[in-house]
């Protein structure tokens, strides 16, 4: 089992961030009794870096990119297709009307408005 911040997703980052400041908010609590000073240190030293682990997770988790259709079935489709539609040069997807971003993997940058038959050559043309 992997557990390195690219793998634990958004939920598990944020469990990590939890977990991290229960230990933390358990460090403060054994500055204060004389019998377990001594684990002040090692308690915050954890907590801080399983807070640290959990941001790292939630901010490298992608969504995973699955290919929706072949290139050559989706140039075909964007011939056949009337227009306005979009497409997803990330993954393939193809959408209707003009979508601000793709439905499938989230992507916003990816996504190819095409509202005009000139826009039709510039979508095929994305796709390489």
């Amino acid at each position: 089992m992997d557990l390195s911040p690219q793998n634990l997703g958004r939920a598990g980052g944020i469990v990590v961030i939890l977990l991290g400041v229960a230990g933390v908010v358990g460090a403060g609590y054994m500055a204060q009794e004389e019998w377990a000073a001594w684990l002040f240190i090692g308690t915050a030293a954890f907590g801080l870096a399983f807070v640290f682990a959990g941001v790292s997770a939630i901010r490298s988790a992608a969504p995973r990119v699955v290919e929706v259709m072949p290139k050559d079935e989706l140039k075909q489709l964007i011939d056949a297709r009337p227009v306005p539609f979009s497409i997803c040069v990330r993954c393939r997807a193809i959408m209707d009307g003009a979508a601000l971003g793709c439905s499938a993997c989230g992507s916003v940058v990816d996504c190819v408005q095409i509202a005009t038959e000139a826009e039709r050559t510039m979508g095929r043309a994305a796709l390489g």
